[in-house]
């Protein structure tokens, strides 16, 4: 969301990421994101996606 054309929402700083086999597709492999606004937060909101839309997510990260 963007307020005044700026950024807002949560801001998380911590990510721990796990890579997997899909719970409905053993063939697929699937990456679980796991964020956090800091590393003591109580708070954890977890992401699945597959390996394939990582590779997207990261391609998009690194092209500036």
């Amino acid at each position: 969301m963007k307020i005044d054309g700026k950024i807002s929402g949560a801001v998380h700083r911590y990510v721990n990421l796990e890579v997997g086999p899909s719970y409905t597709n053993t063939q697929e492999e699937v990456i679980e994101l796991q964020f956090r606004s800091a590393v003591d937060s109580n708070s954890t909101n977890c992401i699945v996606i597959s390996k394939e839309v990582a590779k997207l997510l990261a391609k998009a990260l690194s092209n500036d």
